[in-house]
């Protein structure tokens, strides 16, 4: 329901539109109250309240009674040690290997949790350890961009879409069934941005789009 109503408040775009601040309200409430009954279990519908405080507040619709993005943010963020020993015994007791990194999903909440507490250098980190994980597919990936474009609102002109939209175009292109849709004026763009990551980071975990 708070994914529904989620995509109802995007689509229609207006936030001083009484019917559409209902739709965020709504989709507030449904995910704020998954996530109370278990935040270690459920940090993904706390990581899109946070998403969407932060895009009511850039759209001027004021909600009561909902808590502060960044101390939520900073709750979502440290339970990632936690969900991740967790991993690791429920592995153990089944007599399964110990899994070899966090889940993707895992990575990509706590990645989201960093840009939203402005942390840019640790979420550049995370976001090519996301673009590199075996287990990350093509849907992955196309939620996370569909999250940082439409909800966050991030383009190519400025940080964190500047460097974080081309590094997870670039790790969808590297899975089976991706496509890419791109306006022209944005592609010389996207080649800047992932060349200067290209001389930082590992080149061989970051596609180009020239590739």
């Amino acid at each position: 329901m708070g994914r529904i109503y989620k995509q109802l408040y995007v689509n229609i775009g207006d936030g001083k539109s009484q019917r559409n601040r209902l739709n965020i309200s709504r989709a507030l409430n449904e995910y704020m109250y998954v996530y109370r009954l278990d935040p270690l279990e459920n940090v993904w519908h706390g990581i899109n309240v946070v998403a969407l405080l932060h895009r009511a507040r850039r759209d001027g619709v004021t909600l009561p009674g909902l808590p502060n993005a960044d101390e939520l943010a900073e709750a979502v963020l440290a339970a990632m040690p936690a969900r991740w020993r967790n991993d690791i015994e429920r592995a153990r007791e089944k007599n399964e290997p110990t899994p070899a990194h966090m889940p993707a999903f895992d990575v990509a909440t706590a990645l989201e949790a960093l840009i939203a507490l402005g942390r840019y250098p640790e979420a550049q980190a995370a976001a090519v350890e996301y673009a590199g994980l075996p287990d990350a597919d093509e849907f992955e990936f196309a939620s996370t961009l569909r999250q940082m474009e439409e909800v966050w609102q991030f383009d190519e002109k400025s940080e964190p879409g500047s460097w974080l939209l081309p590094i997870l175009r670039a790790a969808r292109l590297r899975r089976k069934g991706s496509f890419l849709d791109l306006q022209l004026d944005t592609v010389r763009t996207d080649l800047a941005s992932i060349q200067r990551f290209v001389r930082d980071f590992d080149p061989d975990r970051v596609g180009t789009l020239s590739w």
